[in-house]
């Protein structure tokens, strides 16, 4: 989307949920409250009077804010061009196609696992993307795959494997490991 998103002004500006025409209309509107406020007593605080002066800053944010937009157009095309092999990317129109360093990705995937969570759960989760390493490592024991080529995947020892399953399994985790079909004599793969 990003990438189809800088091919034309048109869809520059859908990308951020925008017509082209909206510029016009936000004018409009804007010089609609301004002749309305003009006609009332600027030093009133009724609600009216405070309403149009909120609905004035607000169109003035928005004319502000359409056109940082355009005029970023041409420099995120630039940014997206000389990035062309990030994996993520800034999707703020100032810093459009501009790959994420890893603060920001950490951030993003923490933000968006509570986000989800909460939506799935109605709980706030929080955990970050090395977490998923713990939990692949978990449930791959959990499985009894074999720990050997886990560590290699992930870059580990067979003994960093070992202290990384007791740091995220429960003793009720390892009990189960160690008693589930006891009496077939067979061991699980670690």
């Amino acid at each position: 989307m990003a990438i189809e998103a800088v091919q034309s002004l048109d869809k520059w500006l859908a990308f951020f949920g925008l017509k082209p025409k909206d510029v016009e209309r936000f004018e409009q509107q804007l010089e609609s409250a301004r002749k309305a406020y003009k006609t009332i007593d600027p030093d009133s605080f009724s609600q009216e009077t405070q309403a149009l002066k909120q609905k004035v800053l607000l169109l003035e944010k928005k004319i502000e804010r359409f056109r940082l937009k355009v005029s970023s157009w041409e420099i995120a095309k630039t940014q997206l061009e000389q990035n062309p092999n990030a994996l993520f990317i800034k999707l703020h129109y100032k810093a459009f196609g501009k790959p994420l360093d890893e603060v920001s990705l950490c951030s993003k995937v923490t933000i968006g696992i509570c986000k989800g969570s909460f939506a799935v759960l109605g709980r706030q989760f929080q955990t970050n993307p090395h977490a998923f390493r713990h939990i692949a490592a978990k449930h791959v024991r959990r499985i009894r795959q074999n720990s050997t080529t886990l560590s290699h995947l992930m870059g580990h020892s067979p003994q960093m494997n070992e202290q990384y399953a007791l740091q995220i399994m429960t003793d009720m985790d390892l009990t189960a490991d160690f008693v589930d079909e006891w009496w077939r004599g067979e061991k699980p793969n670690r």
